[in-house]
């Protein structure tokens, strides 16, 4: 059993970084959690037949630590910044002028992006600029926080008295597909007001921080879609 799990997970963790070092307009994300979820119940019965077949090989070690090296980063700042959301609140003013930003450039220039990144350098985070300005401009028209940490779950939730997601499968590809900052800093926002402007507030800061970066960004759109579609 030690070693099936760790097989498996060997194995999953493999097909990943494979997926994972596709270029990321040229995937087909809805087609790469199909097959990671047959891979996963084919493997339950197939490496059991095999696993003392398996060789013990200092090649399996550098396979193993190769594909458990990429993981989506936890930044560990997200309850100061659940803090701040809230302190938002009561400063309704600059609340207004960061939900009047159009850029992320805009929101840099704003003095709640500068209150936010002080208070994060006091706990000794570095967040880069360019993604804690995303998160600033998306988290101040999030007006409720959900229990829901995963994000593509909330999108593919069912509309009241309806049976269609509250964020379209259309809609939910082209946010993964996007790649300029500006264009899903927008898309973010549609999302968050088809969401009830309700979100998960830790969950969201630390998605939109791992989206800026392209070493986590396919990683996180990998479980926003396993768990938009089910997963």
């Amino acid at each position: 059993d030690h070693w099936h799990h760790r097989l498996s997970n060997t194995v999953l963790d493999l097909f990943k970084v494979r997926t994972l070092s596709i270029p990321l307009s040229q995937i087909d994300y809805k087609l790469v959690v199909k097959q990671l979820t047959e891979l996963e119940k084919s493997l339950n019965g197939f490496l059991r037949t095999k696993v003392l077949e398996i060789p013990k090989k200092s090649e399996l070690k550098k396979m193993i630590k190769q594909a458990t090296t990429k993981k989506t980063k936890a930044y560990g700042w997200e309850s100061e910044v659940f803090k701040w959301w809230k302190e938002l609140d009561e400063n309704r003013g600059d609340r207004a002028k960061l939900r009047r930003c159009q850029t992320i450039y805009d929101i840099q220039l704003q003095p709640e992006y500068h209150r936010l990144y002080g208070l994060l350098q006091k706990k000794g985070a570095k967040p880069e600029d360019q993604w804690l300005a995303l998160a600033t401009g998306v988290l101040s028209h999030v007006e409720g926080h959900s229990l829901e940490s995963k994000l593509g779950k909330a999108m593919a939730k069912t509309k009241e008295n309806g049976s269609t997601p509250k964020v379209s499968e259309s809609r939910f590809q082209r946010l993964l597909q996007c790649e300029r900052e500006d264009e899903f800093y927008s898309m973010m926002l549609r999302v968050i007001r088809l969401l009830d402007k309700q979100a998960n507030i830790h969950a969201l800061a630390a998605d939109l921080c791992a989206w800026g970066n392209l070493e986590t960004r396919k990683e996180l759109l990998l479980q926003w879609t396993r768990s938009y579609y089910g997963n």
